[in-house]
């Protein structure tokens, strides 16, 4: 990078720069005084690849990654610069360029080695290895701003899963066959079958060592039908939507319903099933009948389902149920509109031939909203623990390499916690726990949308 003295810096960048109110279009009062960054575009990105040469040779690949798809906040009020979705771990920041840096007046960045300011110019190359302190100087020779702009990259690569075991050889969790799982006020609580006899097992999130045993008297309720939503446990006992505060002791929710199993809880409501038909409630006690695209297709057992996460901004939700139809896996999916103006019917999803990663047939089923999408956790037909399965497109497909699952060969059974980012596993049979990510899932944005003023 070239060298200038400051003399020479308020001069040539006036010259060069001159007040960008080209660039912005949108500064109406332009004032000689002023100094802000306005946009930052990011420019082509060295990715260096391994790969290996048709002889079994190791080589590197320059790939190119295209800076516009990571664009940039301003936080004027802080003098902070950054893009909001950090980079792939595997970029090459020491010499950055800029496709275009919007500004009211010249630029400057301060020099690693000296500290001393020198001119940012967009052909340069910067080392961003380590945020930069760039500034603004206003037209008038006086003003300036200054800026920390910085280039997140991820330390972790996104696709991969991390597992930490946290508990070893527990033996209540050994002989029990657990069958749902929920957080529920910072304690896990878990439903599972020991010997015979049904039990609500809690433990605090921080300590998953140590477990209370509650036997669940009504024997009516089955722990595969219980939900949990919003403070509220929710299942089914005969024909009608039981209701619990404490996920033990259970209250009618309105009179006698057509509604044998209950099959999801969420945001949009409840969706129930009864003899092949699904059913659908805002409040658990009044049912409408549903329209079904394909009712010959609909599962007719290991059946679970969930409410999607919606969009941001969307005016849609939606649900997502997964089971088997002649032993065959089947998905299903209806979107609900909040604004009221349709109402759709339940969809099934069919199989393309060209589907390399399809609904698998699973028993023991639980579907849990995860990165984005919902993630499949049950058995084989071997009756062993299957891999994780994680859908991304609304049940189209079902990627089984998405996150891992540990290696816990006494394992009999498991199941799985979504707690944010984080997965808890529960094993029957080794009595293990573990807690594992797939590393993007457990990525958070940073603020990007910032309204106090600058002035």
């Amino acid at each position: 990078m070239k060298n200038y003295s400051i003399a020479a810096l308020l001069f040539s960048l006036i010259f060069l720069f001159g007040s960008c109110a080209g660039d912005l279009g949108k500064d109406e009062d332009n004032n000689a005084g002023d100094c802000i960054i306005t946009n930052v575009q990011l420019g082509g990105v060295k990715r260096p690849q391994h790969k290996r040469t048709a002889k079994g040779k190791d080589t590197v690949v320059i790939a190119m990654l295209a800076g516009e798809r990571f664009p940039f906040s301003i936080d004027q009020a802080n003098g902070q610069i950054f893009n909001i979705d950090s980079l792939p771990g595997d970029v090459d920041v020491s010499r950055t360029r800029f496709a275009k840096i919007s500004a009211t007046g010249s630029l400057s960045v301060q020099s690693l080695i000296s500290g001393k300011d020198t001119a940012f110019v967009l052909t340069d190359s910067l080392d961003f290895r380590q945020p930069r302190v760039v500034t603004v100087y206003g037209r008038d020779g006086v003003s300036r701003r200054k800026y920390t702009l910085k280039i997140n990259v991820h330390k972790e690569a996104g696709d991969s899963s991390t597992w930490k075991q946290l508990v070893s050889g527990n033996s209540l969790l050994a002989s029990a066959e657990v069958k749902r799982a929920f957080l529920v006020n910072g304690e896990v609580y878990l439903y599972a079958l020991v010997g015979w006899q049904n039990f609500l097992l809690k433990s605090p999130l921080t300590d998953l060592s140590n477990w209370t045993q509650t036997a669940i008297s009504d024997g009516s309720v089955s722990p595969a039908s219980i939900h949990y939503y919003n403070g509220t446990f929710y299942a089914t006992r005969g024909t009608y939507v039981v209701s619990s505060t404490d996920g033990l002791t259970w209250s009618p929710m309105g009179n006698v319903q057509p509604i044998a199993q209950l099959l999801a809880v969420g945001s949009p409501g409840f969706v129930g099933l009864t003899s092949g038909q699904l059913y659908s409630s805002t409040d658990g006690i009044n049912w409408t009948t549903d329209n079904m695209d394909t009712p010959s297709e609909l599962p007719d057992a290991e059946l679970d389902g969930l409410a999607l996460q919606p969009q941001e901004g969307s005016n849609f939700d939606r649900f997502l149920l997964v089971g088997q139809h002649g032993g065959a896996a089947r998905v299903w999916t209806r979107y609900i509109d909040k604004t009221n103006a349709e109402v759709f019917p339940w969809l099934y999803l069919i199989t393309d031939a060209g589907n390399k990663q399809p609904c698998p047939a699973l028993r023991n089923i639980t579907l849990q909203p995860y990165a984005d999408g919902a993630l499949l956790v049950g058995d084989g037909n071997d009756g062993k623990p299957a891999p994780f399965y994680l859908t991304e497109d609304g049940g189209r497909t079902w990627n089984p390499n998405a996150l891992k699952r540990p290696n816990d060969i006494a394992a009999t059974h498991s199941a799985a916690l979504v707690v944010g980012g984080e997965v808890y596993l529960f094993c029957s049979g080794s009595g293990n726990v573990w807690k594992g990510k797939l590393n993007r899932a457990a990525w958070t944005k940073p603020q990007y949308s910032f309204t106090k003023g600058i002035r």
